[in-house]
């Protein structure tokens, strides 16, 4: 899970990351990453708390040289995250990546990427991130039958 940003309308909130963390620990083996930046560090291992105390577990990675962030990237099997460069990444690397797209124009330029948009076009900024809802980002997970959710 990619919880950086440039900007904060484009980030979804971190309760949204341990609801979904913690569903994804429950319905999968294997290890559920939290990704970020070196300045998120502090934010990742909240989050990393946040799905612990709902039940389920993540390991932090916010500490990769740029080389490594594209290796990371190209062996996961999923990625869900705000958009990014890691979303970017990932997606190039053919890895499937779930973009939470609010109010910026879903990413199109390569099959790997799933957008899952704002439920209402109405809203900006901060609370069309807010309005994607976890289930939503499950839903489409089993709907499209990534990675074994279904």
């Amino acid at each position: 899970m990619g919880i950086g940003g440039s900007v904060d309308f484009k980030r979804w909130p971190l309760g949204h990351f341990a609801e979904l963390g913690a569903e994804i620990s429950a319905c999968r083996q294997g290890t559920l990453f939290i990704c970020g930046s070196i300045a998120e560090e502090e934010e990742a291992l909240n989050l990393q708390k946040m799905i612990f105390q709902r039940g389920g577990a993540a390991e932090v990675v916010t500490r990769l040289s740029i080389q490594e962030a594209f290796a990371f990237m190209k062996e996961g099997d999923l990625y869900i995250g705000n958009d990014t460069s890691l979303l970017n990444i990932a997606g190039s690397f053919g890895t499937s990546a779930i973009g939470l797209f609010g109010t910026t124009p879903p990413l199109t330029y390569v099959p790997a990427i799933h957008p899952v948009l704002s439920p209402n076009p109405v809203l900006k900024g901060k609370e069309a991130m807010t309005a994607i809802s976890p289930q939503s980002v499950l839903s489409y997970l089993r709907q499209n039958q990534l990675v074994g959710f279904i």
